[in-house]
């Protein structure tokens, strides 16, 4: 009888160690290239991009993980964060502001900036918020810009919002704004999709502001931070960063 208890002791346990979890993460729907690419028409599942070929990497090693990504508009997103509907997504506290306490933090795993973007030969130069006064400065609807919000919201600098960078791109090079605000990575690949010559463009050397990204967790998965944090320091050690980052930028 001890026997058969211990057996049954021990199946319980085998099969509690190798119970898959499944993780709920949601991204933006309409995709931030080469990130993670946007959710097609139909479907809301997203299968591309540097960080969506890291989790899948990630879960090869550490398969007691299936990472769901469900791409969603963004004020759904950050309602299913706050709620806890959603187990995950990436971002950075900078973007989070007040509520990144509410949350765990992966260690960073890609670092990015922001800038401001024109076409070269308008020869303009961005020092400053004060270079952008009285421009017109194209923005994604729904994102946050620290203080240059204040900016638009005053109408120091005129805020013309639209929903994906390839329609900035498009208005600027119609010359439609003066330039937009947009993340150099982000900008590089659009433009690229779009057959434009990236030489045409010019990034500001000045950052808007420099970042992280990390994963944005809910405080109830430490065990998968700390999964991940692993992951994340063996995946700088070995390259397959650096690998994922060249393959979406050549």
């Amino acid at each position: 009888m001890k026997i058969f208890l211990s057996l049954i002791s021990f199946l319980v346990f085998v099969t509690s160690s190798f119970a898959v979890q499944e993780i709920k993460m949601v991204v933006t729907d309409f995709g931030q290239v080469p990130f993670h690419m946007p959710a097609h028409q139909n479907d809301d599942h997203v299968n591309a991009g540097i960080v969506v070929d890291f989790l899948t990497a990630f879960q090869k090693e550490y398969p007691q993980y299936k990472i769901v990504i469900q791409g969603i508009p963004r004020p759904r997103q950050e309602l299913a964060l706050d709620k806890g509907t959603a187990d995950m997504t990436y971002n950075s506290p900078l973007f989070v502001g007040d509520k990144a306490s509410g949350f765990l933090w992966s260690a960073p795993f890609l670092r990015s900036r922001d800038c401001v973007i024109s076409l070269k030969k308008s020869n303009f130069d961005f020092h400053g918020p004060r270079d952008l006064f009285g421009k017109e400065v194209g923005i994604i609807r729904g994102y946050g810009y620290g203080d240059y919000d204040r900016f638009i919201k005053e109408g120091q600098i005129k805020g013309r919002a639209v929903t994906e960078t390839t329609q900035l791109i498009q208005m600027l090079k119609n010359k439609r704004i003066d330039a937009f605000l947009g993340n150099s990575v982000v900008a590089f690949y659009e433009i690229k999709l779009l057959k434009e010559d990236p030489k045409l463009f010019h990034f500001s050397s000045k950052s808007l502001y420099e970042f992280d990204f990390m994963f944005q967790i809910n405080k109830r998965h430490a065990e998968l931070k700390r999964d991940l944090d692993h992951f994340i320091q063996k995946s700088k050690d070995n390259g397959l960063i650096e690998k994922l980052t060249q393959r979406y930028s050549s």
